[in-house]
């Protein structure tokens, strides 16, 4: 539609695989875990832009995983039409393979599963998969690099705090131009001569 009309600019929403960054300095340490939780838990983690990978500096991380492990069962799948439920049913068949699929692939791939990582309610005739949360992450393994849009949240650890600040944006198949800082600006905006006569 842009191409037929006046050849505008558009920055199509594809695919995405956004972070979660928790510092060793955070002040509300239960507030990140909570948030970190709940976010990818969200709808399933069906969501374009849930936060689906969690970088914890590492001096913090095995407290951190403590405290998300305890709100995991929270997140079991239930029934959608029960108003406690905070997780119901995954998409259709085809994405619940694919979410089961990446799972598999995390394990085989070496990251060690701390939770969920199966079907669940399967006598139900539903499409469920519990929160699955996986450590020992590394940023070659394909849980860590592609959009899974199910609720699986791979834990990755980092030690140092230098260049984690970018414009959110993608090329190619992953959408165009950025979002957030000053390089936004360009996006929105067009460069225009203007000559003005002073006195």
């Amino acid at each position: 539609m842009a191409g037929r009309s006046n050849l505008k600019r558009a920055w199509t929403e594809l695919g995405g695989k956004s972070a979660n960054i928790v510092r060793a300095d955070c002040p509300d340490l239960d507030a990140a875990v909570e948030s970190a939780i709940v976010s990818i838990y969200f709808n399933q983690g069906e969501s374009c832009n849930a936060p689906s990978r969690l970088f914890v500096e590492a001096s913090i991380k095995d407290a951190f995983l403590d405290k998300a492990l305890a709100l995991v069962p929270r997140h079991a799948p239930g029934d959608p039409l029960i108003e406690a439920t905070l997780m119901g049913a995954i998409v259709d068949t085809t994405q619940m393979k694919t979410v089961l699929g990446y799972i598999e692939d995390g394990k085989r791939e070496g990251a060690r599963l701390l939770a969920g990582g199966a079907a669940a309610r399967q006598d139900s005739g539903g499409l469920y998969v519990e929160p699955t949360l996986f450590d020992g992450v590394e940023p070659g393994m394909r849980i860590a690099r592609e959009e899974i849009f199910g609720p699986v949240l791979p834990v990755l650890s980092f030690t140092d705090n230098d260049d984690i600040t970018v414009p959110f944006g993608g090329y190619k198949q992953s959408g165009n131009g950025s979002d957030k800082s000053l390089h936004a600006f360009d996006k929105y905006t067009e460069l225009k001569t203007t000559w003005i006569q002073v006195g």
